[in-house]
């Protein structure tokens, strides 16, 4: 094993450095440094292992350590760019305030001390472990938000963010197509097919190994796809499939979050987004394959049964009802302060199984709605953070899109960013998150980009931007 993790190390930073030089040889060829490919390859390198190269697929135990696996050696990556900026102290084009940052620093700092008290580990295997729901929930999704934050941002480095999103997207979409049909023998990673992982077995689980997370990974890439579709004329033969090709994936994960995430979106798009050629030609026939499914499985709709098309899964919402009441129990005696965080199963089973039995099952259920799971264990200061810097994204992202004096290319980059939050934040109503690195990671990317939009438009210097909670609308020094 420690010859692999040496390998793999040795291999990592070999393709670094090749690349670095590369890019400062093309750079001082051409006289310009470079600031979107070198971050858009680091970012792409760790996306795509974090969401198939994880701890399922390769995990190297040293004693006294913490695992480590591939996806966790490509974060060096990420987390080295962003203490290289910090030591060249690199100015943003753009002045403003670094809220969010501060915010997103004591939501940390807050996590920390109550796993302080309440214990970093979980108390036994069957359990959450506090640690990892915090490295994976929090800490390294905002080192991935300050690394892109950190960057001063050109619209190709966002598109080149979207190619990344939808290319993962398609793969997954790719997988669902082999998980629906029962081709599980050509399904990679193989661990999607581990059945002893039972969860989701029956649907399109993809490589997180549960649905919901998998659904929403393929809407936020149908969201890259079509703005792909929008803006690159010469690759419409090739992505208009690819896009349609996705639209019955929603439905092979068969999750109803996924469903309602997706409608929105949809409608979203054909509201907001701003194309060069009637919307109806792009709409028409995902409208129709849509409408065809519906008129299909109307029959079944109200069937318990996912796979014949049915919503109607009664126990599941009574299971959900049931822990929403756990949580407003325990929000009632710990309103400021909350239960430890990672604690919710604990606190949950330990003292409200007698009052609040889960219905058809002995077994315990997480949290599944992710802001009241939240409240219930850090507090109301905890959630209210939490809530503060998602809207402080989302309502950038909204003036950007609003703002008719802005171009469209920049109006739809705001629009893909605005959905895919809201598509996330939607997903998060029906269950716990933390568990699922690159899904929170993909969010707060668009949450960052969101906000570099919004100072990159102030940095046109225009005058009909509104200030967003304390950014200073100074444009960037041409000197």
């Amino acid at each position: 094993m420690h010859v692999v993790f040496f390998l793999l190390l040795c291999g990592i930073l070999t393709c670094y450095s090749v690349l670095v030089i590369d890019l400062k040889r093309k750079s001082a060829a051409q006289g310009v440094v470079s600031e979107t490919r070198i971050p858009a390859w680091i970012f792409t390198a760790w996306f795509v292992g974090a969401v198939f190269w994880g701890g399922r697929f390769l995990t190297i135990r040293v004693p006294g350590l913490f695992d480590i696996t591939i996806e966790r050696l490509l974060f060096l990556l990420v987390l080295g760019s962003v203490v290289h900026r910090m030591i060249r102290r690199e100015k943003r084009s753009g002045q403003e305030d670094f809220l969010t940052e501060v915010a997103m620093g004591f939501l940390l700092i807050l996590c920390l001390i109550s796993m302080a008290i309440h214990g970093f580990r979980a108390p036994n295997p069957g359990m959450p472990d506090p640690w990892f729901l915090f490295l994976s929930g929090y800490l390294f999704p905002a080192i991935v938000y300050v690394f892109f934050r950190g960057q001063n941002l050109n619209l190709d480095l966002l598109e080149h963010i979207f190619w990344c999103f939808f290319g993962v997207g398609c793969y997954v979409a790719f997988l669902a197509y082999l998980e629906f049909f029962g081709l599980r023998e050509y399904v990679y990673p193989r661990y999607i097919n581990d059945p002893k992982i039972w969860l989701h077995l029956d649907r399109a689980r993809g490589p997180f190994l549960n649905a919901g997370i998998n659904g929403l990974i393929i809407v936020q890439a149908f969201l890259c796809g079509v703005y792909l579709y929008a803006s690159k004329k010469p690759l419409r033969w090739i992505l208009g499939p690819l896009v349609l090709a996705m639209i019955p994936t929603i439905y092979f994960c068969q999750t109803r979050s996924v469903y309602l995430a997706f409608l929105v979106c949809a409608v979203a798009l054909a509201t907001l987004l701003k194309v060069d050629l009637p919307k109806w030609k792009i709409l028409a026939l995902p409208t129709a394959l849509v409408v065809f499914l519906a008129i299909g499985i109307s029959p079944r709709l109200l069937s318990p049964d996912r796979r014949a098309g049915g919503v109607y899964q009664v126990e599941e919402v009574k299971i959900r009802l049931i822990l929403i009441e756990r949580s407003f129990e325990m929000i009632l005696e710990r309103p400021f302060l909350g239960h430890g965080f990672g604690q919710f199963l604990r606190v949950a089973s330990e003292r409200f199984r007698g009052r609040y039995p889960i219905p058809g099952t002995a077994e315990e259920q997480v949290q599944h709605h992710h802001l009241l799971g939240l409240w219930a264990e850090l507090g109301i200061m905890g959630v209210t953070v939490y809530a503060l810097i998602m809207l402080r994204g989302l309502t950038r992202g909204v003036v950007v899109i609003s703002k008719k004096t802005l171009d469209e290319r920049t109006r739809n980059l705001a629009l893909v960013c605005v959905l895919g939050l809201v598509a996330y934040l939607l997903n998060n109503n029906f269950l716990e998150p933390g568990y699922f690195l690159p899904y929170n990671a993909a969010a707060f990317t668009f949450l960052a980009s969101a906000e570099n939009l919004y100072v990159y438009a102030l940095s046109l210097h225009s005058p009909h931007i509104p200030t967003v909670w304390g950014t200073k609308c100074t444009a960037p020094s041409t000197a």
